[in-house]
């Protein structure tokens, strides 16, 4: 086969470019398909991808942070198991636990924060 003659040299092509060539692509899949099974599969691919520390940091750097957090009120289960399973691993980065954490906020300021009324 073609794949097990090839080898990754550091300086010429790094596994890290290629993990985040990847990240993009399927970042392409999670937000603009309106297909589920497509959107399923390249989140499980995506989860697995986001264990890795340095792309975890890749990832909480693009739109798709905010995708996975919308992606949690889905109808499909699967959809949002491996929504939140992406968003458990990235939650190693600091940049991705403040997000959430201003999510958080901003979700319940909008559910309890009732309008001044005037009399």
């Amino acid at each position: 086969m073609f794949f097990e003659n090839q080898t990754l040299k550091q300086g010429d092509f790094s596994l890290t470019t290629l993990k985040t060539e990847i990240l993009f692509t399927l970042s392409r899949f999670i937000i603009q398909s309106s297909n589920e099974e497509i959107c399923c599969e390249a989140l499980r691919v995506l989860s697995n991808l986001s264990r890795d520390k340095n792309l975890a940091r890749q990832t909480t750097k693009t739109k798709i942070v905010e995708a996975l957090i919308a992606l949690l009120g889905h109808t499909n289960k699967d959809i949002v198991y491996y929504s939140l399973g992406i968003i458990m691993n990235l939650m190693v980065t600091d940049e991705m636990r403040y997000k959430l954490f201003r999510w958080i906020f901003i979700k319940i300021f909008l559910e309890k924060w009732t309008p001044y009324k005037q009399f």
